[in-house]
């Protein structure tokens, strides 16, 4: 599972590779939201699938397949409790904590002084804070590739395409555990109809 997330991280990231670059991740966020929501789908279904023949007292199935508290009832209630959501905040250019400098009057200019960070809610503060200062350094990238500060705009890319980096591993570890919670619960659900895991 966790590989078919990395896979599918690198590539939405590819595919939004354009929208990236002008720092919309926006796209990004709600097709991995979907990938995530499918994979989850997909476990559900095979874990029901390969479970419910192995009940051979008809109660216990007919428990197991219960549309209100049976095995699928019960991980849909986890995902519902557990909801992955988009996360949209507003951050100033101001409260940007960049370890370098950057211009920031023309990122005023490019942004209207405001950076719109959007990430799934899963530890959204940590998320936002380092999407906001990757969209501040793609701007930093694009004032100094502009004004021939190549340089600069290299310094920039380097430093973005680390923190781009970061951001993707505290993805794959927070999906990572989102998607271990999932699997505990469903091993727990099991556990009560005495199946094996």
């Amino acid at each position: 599972m966790i590989i078919k997330i990395d896979g599918r991280i690198h590539e939405l990231m590819d595919t939004y590779s354009n929208e990236i670059e002008n720092n919309d991740y926006s796209f990004f966020f709600e097709d991995l939201k979907t990938s995530i929501l499918e994979l989850a789908e997909e476990y559900i279904s095979e874990t029901y699938h390969n479970n419910y023949g192995l009940l051979l007292d008809i109660e216990k199935q007919l428990s197991f397949s219960d549309a209100m508290c049976g095995y699928k009832a019960q991980m849909e209630q986890f995902i519902e409790d557990n909801q992955i959501v988009l996360v949209a905040k507003d951050i100033s250019v101001d409260d940007i904590n960049v370890s370098i400098d950057i211009p920031k009057k023309a990122i005023y200019a490019a942004t209207g002084g405001t950076i719109v960070a959007v990430a799934l809610c899963f530890a959204a503060n940590v998320w936002i804070g380092l999407l906001a200062e990757i969209i501040a350094l793609g701007y930093a990238y694009k004032v100094y590739n502009d004004t021939r500060k190549y340089v600069l705009a290299i310094q920039m890319q380097q430093i973005m395409n680390e923190k781009k980096e970061v951001f993707i591993n505290q993805i794959i570890a927070d999906i990572s555990d989102w998607y271990n919670k999932l699997c505990s619960k469903s091993d727990d659900i099991l556990r009560t109809f005495n199946l094996s895991i």
